[in-house]
């Protein structure tokens, strides 16, 4: 049961890892006309829905089911450590990076049947610049997480007391 949440793990990870590197790549650019932003908003918009949210969902259910099979998880500081980053890195997705999509994708979709072909230069600059934040903070979560996963370092969760990580 380990190895396959482990398995699965890796692969959510790998699909967060990737969506966001996709989206952040496609957001480097403002595009020169309402088409062609339209159609890169498209891309960022399906590369949310349809790899980001399920890749997210099955990182965080195999995350706490692997915390929950595996009686070491409970006390490691690390795993709860990891756990913290990748709820953060959930929030911000589920909050803002969700929403700057939609919303430059509808402004790009509007100028597109405005009619003009061609986009007044920083039209979508502010959006652009909001999504290229959020994928960016959201690539170095997934870093961090990585490296939790990969480093390990001793984080102990304290005996008794206050409870605190040492």
């Amino acid at each position: 049961m380990r190895k396959l949440l482990k398995c699965i793990h890796l692969l959510a990870a790998a699909g967060f890892t990737g969506g966001f590197g996709v989206a952040w790549i496609a957001a480097l650019g403002e595009p020169a006309s309402a088409p062609a932003a339209a159609a890169v908003h498209e891309l960022l918009a399906a590369t949310m829905r349809w790899l980001v949210l399920p890749s997210l969902a099955a990182l965080a259910l195999t995350g706490l089911l692997a915390i929950a099979v595996h009686r070491p998880f409970i006390d490691a500081g690390r795993v709860w450590a990891k756990a913290l980053v990748g709820m953060t890195a959930a929030g911000v997705v589920l909050i803002s990076t969700l929403g700057a999509v939609d919303e430059a994708a509808a402004a790009a979709v509007a100028a597109v049947a405005a009619g003009p072909t061609d986009l007044p230069p920083g039209t979508l600059e502010p959006l652009l610049r909001i999504e290229r934040v959020t994928f960016a903070i959201n690539l170095a979560l997934a870093a961090l997480a990585t490296a939790l996963g990969v480093w390990r370092p001793r984080l102990a969760l304290r005996q008794g007391g206050s409870g605190g990580i040492d």
